[in-house]
């Protein structure tokens, strides 16, 4: 056979299924901007047999690769969805829904240049909040100032601060918010699907990661800025029925 070059450049559009405890994925998600994938290889070990015989002290007499540990997935990405953003952050998802409703006359005690929260949290800005010292003396809007979104409220001036205060606003509409309560153990059974092109031929081929167990692999930064960037690794698994955990097709 005549010796083949072929340098190889692969670029890759994967998409993803989670497993239902051992039952693998029929659909996928994707796909995921996924900007690392570290597959390593079984881990071996030589395991030798060294001479005690005079001429041949501590040579090897015969060695055997050994596995070890098994082959790892190390995964990298800047696409967020449910699921992955769960995983990532270690959190049981629920659903984030209220109504557009008018909130009248909560009482407050606020505190000068001091946030003091309200009752509800997302507060519709389209409908001002109104402050009151009684039912018929409103305070000016530029005497307090509020957060909507985390529903808190400060005073800017002496007039707007005291006990029984009455602010009435009303509550952002939100039909399929999402809430996140993070910081959990998490981990899932993944699979990956999709094509992996050759940039020098442009001929495609396939790239199947049939099953991984996975946790999160790095800490989230809520605040660096720019944009969002999970990890996951853990160990590749072969599953019932296939010889391998990970297959690449290609036509070269």
């Amino acid at each position: 056979m005549a010796y083949d070059h072929r340098p190889m450049y692969v670029q890759c559009r994967l998409n993803y299924g989670l497993y239902t405890g051992d039952v693998a994925p029929t659909t996928y998600l994707g796909p995921v901007n996924i900007t690392k994938l570290e597959l390593n290889s079984i881990k071996q070990e030589q395991e030798r047999l060294i001479s005690n015989m005079e001429g041949s002290w501590g040579e090897a007499l015969a060695s055997v690769a050994k596995p070890t540990d098994p082959g790892t997935m190390t995964m990298e990405f800047n696409s967020m969805p449910q699921e992955l953003l769960s995983l990532v952050i270690g959190a049981d998802v629920s659903a984030l829904t209220q109504n557009n409703d008018e909130v009248p006359d909560e009482v407050i005690t606020t505190v000068l240049d001091t946030w003091v929260p309200l009752a509800n949290r997302f507060l519709d800005s389209a409908t001002p909040l109104v402050l009151e010292t009684s039912l018929s003396t409103v305070i000016a809007a530029t005497k307090y100032e509020v957060d909507y979104n985390a529903g808190l409220i400060r005073a800017l001036h002496t007039d707007a601060v005291g006990v029984g205060k009455l602010a009435t606003y009303k509550k952002l509409a939100i039909t399929a918010g999402e809430s996140y309560a993070a910081g959990k153990a998490k981990s899932a059974y993944i699979k990956l699907y999709g094509t992996a092109i050759e940039k020098v031929t442009g001929n495609a081929g396939l790239l199947t990661i049939y099953k991984a167990s996975v946790s999160p692999s790095s800490a989230y930064d809520w605040v660096k800025g720019g944009f969002a960037t999970g990890s996951l690794t853990g160990d590749l698994i072969t599953p019932t029925g296939f010889g391998s955990p990970y297959l690449f097709e290609y036509n070269p």
